[in-house]
């Protein structure tokens, strides 16, 4: 039955309404794609090497320019006057050195205007401290230029005001440097002008780009660079790249077979709708999103004319039987869960009853009434907190009071020898809830690892909290006394054991318990205490709310 519906489902979906238009559309855009491919790009190829020889010829013009601009600034710091004033101003009277001011100022108007790409001339001889512009025969030293001076800009280069080129003569005369600085700041936007007669379109654009600039310029654009100038030129097409005629026509007569076969195709997907996704929807959106959701009740009504009765049918039967498996699983689990807390509870040993009787006895002889008083209260609210099975968890706050229970009663037996600090938990974790009987026997090995294997006469036992929030802090507890690093990684090595074969310290059940009711999360880290003795911290992070 499951073999037929399958069948006929395919045969549905594949022979009367997808298959026919979808072999058309495929192979038409098939051929559509690899012939516009090969027509880009051999038109691609074409047109960039078109543009190259166009950029390439525009470049060149453009720094023969540039070239003449930089003859024009080394003939006019080799000139005569200029070597005369840099040498002899002090020398000379004031009309000779006007003189020669001003025939320089008349060769920088001159380079200024009879080129349209200089913007600015000017002329700096420090020794003599003469300033020339194409403007003034003697004025300030422009900000720029004086940047571009503190910058130690020479030859050709980007400056703070635009493309600077500065020519320097440098020469040393009896011991003295003499220099002159000749600086013509180039007009930009008048070196692009003389580009944009190569663009190709509207939304073309050209960049003129100072410097070594890398080669990386050129992985959106076109980079031909100047042969004996740092400068180069980057050519950028706008978007929505050019097709030629040919390529521009095949594009037409594509558009136009591909709208009647589209027109085929909306024809066949309405009756597709309908037929096919509609069924489709239900089965994997409606369907398996109860599924996501854990919702295993929800089953699919069949209506007995779709050729997904069958799908549908077979949904609800695996539903069926995920719920029921689901359910069996999870009590089975929980069983064990429970089974586990109490058979590891069941392990906890209280070793120190006989001494505890013991300590009772002597107070009883000697007839300190009060503190057996106070010693057999302790006793019996330990043993009735132990004796009581119905309860696996409780809130911290109860844990502690128990563990100070237990501290007092040690008290007894080991009087000023024992210094015992307990801390109150903070308010927002004394409420969360715990496994029964997991602090005090981190006192009781405290004690093992404290009084077994230390000569001290005297000891000190913490308990203290790191808290980040209400629902994640750690427990803290050191002593004092000897531990060895061996006996350090011999708790660490079963900490880490899996094996339940393995003899169940008094750590390892409390990390068991901690695994069991908070999960993977739970952590349980020893090693040496600032004390000198052991450290263990209990982290505890738990997603149930605190009362």
């Amino acid at each position: 039955m499951k073999k037929k519906s399958e069948n006929s489902v395919l045969r549905y979906m594949l022979l009367r309404r997808l298959l026919p238009t979808f072999v058309l559309l495929a192979s038409f855009l098939v051929f559509f794609c690899i012939l516009l491919s090969m027509l880009s790009r051999h038109n691609e190829r074409v047109q960039s090497a078109f543009q190259r020889g166009r950029m390439e010829q525009a470049v060149e013009r453009l720094e023969e320019k540039l070239l003449i601009v930089d003859y024009a600034q080394r003939r006019i710091v080799n000139s005569r006057p200029l070597l005369q004033l840099a040498y002899m101003a002090g020398d000379m009277d004031p009309y000779t050195r006007f003189t020669l001011q001003n025939s320089l100022y008349k060769e920088l108007s001159e380079l200024r205007f009879d080129n349209d790409l200089v913007k600015s001339v000017y002329l700096y001889l420090p020794s003599p401290g003469i300033i020339i512009s194409d403007a003034h025969a003697k004025t300030e030293l422009a900000d720029w230029c004086a940047e571009c001076l503190s910058a130690g800009l020479t030859g050709m280069d980007e400056g703070p005001a635009g493309v600077v080129n500065a020519v320097t003569r440098f020469e040393t005369l009896g011991g003295e440097e003499r220099t002159a600085t000749l600086f013509v700041l180039f007009d930009s936007g008048a070196m692009t002008r003389e580009l944009e007669y190569v663009l190709g379109g509207e939304n073309d654009s050209i960049t003129l780009l100072t410097g070594h600039c890398p080669d990386s310029y050129a992985d959106d654009g076109l980079l031909v660079r100047m042969q004996t100038l740092p400068l180069a030129v980057r050519y950028e097409e706008g978007s929505g790249g050019r097709l030629d005629a040919f390529v521009l026509y095949v594009v037409v007569l594509s558009v136009a077979f591909m709208g009647i076969v589209l027109l085929v195709e909306i024809v066949g997907l309405v009756l597709w709708f309908r037929q096919v996704y509609v069924p489709l929807d239900t089965l994997l959106t409606d369907a398996f999103g109860h599924m996501e959701r854990g919702d295993l009740a929800h089953r699919i009504r069949l209506s007995g004319s779709s050729p997904f009765d069958g799908v549908y049918a077979s949904y609800n039967h695996m539903m069926e039987k995920m719920e029921a498996y689901v359910e069996t699983n999870l009590r089975q689990q929980i069983l064990v869960s429970n089974a586990n807390l109490k058979q590891l509870q069941t392990q906890i040993n209280p070793h120190f009853m006989y001494n505890s009787y013991y300590i009772l006895y002597r107070l009883i002889k000697k007839g300190d009434q009060q503190s057996s008083l106070r010693l057999a209260e302790y006793l019996g609210q330990f043993y009735r907190y132990v004796t009581r099975n119905a309860d696996n968890e409780k809130r911290l706050i109860e844990e502690v009071e128990h563990a100070r229970t237990y501290a007092a009663i040690q008290q007894f037996r080991f009087r000023e020898t024992l210094q015992i600090e307990i801390d109150e938990p903070p308010e927002e974790i004394a409420g969360v809830y715990v496994p029964r009987m997991i602090l005090q026997p981190l006192l009781e090995n405290a004690f093992k690892y404290a009084y077994e294997n230390s000569s001290d006469a005297a000891m000190c036992l913490r308990v203290r909290y790191d808290v980040r929030c209400a629902r994640d802090f750690d427990i803290i507890t050191e002593n004092s006394g000897e531990v060895s690093e061996m006996t350090i990684a011999a708790i660490c090595e079963k900490l880490r054991c899996t094996d339940t074969d393995i003899e169940t310290t008094a750590l390892v059940n409390i990390y068991r318990r901690l695994k069991i009711y908070f999960g993977e999360k739970a952590e349980l880290r020893v090693d040496r205490s600032q004390l000198g003795g052991l450290r263990v911290c209990m982290h505890i992070e738990t997603e149930r709310e605190a009362d």
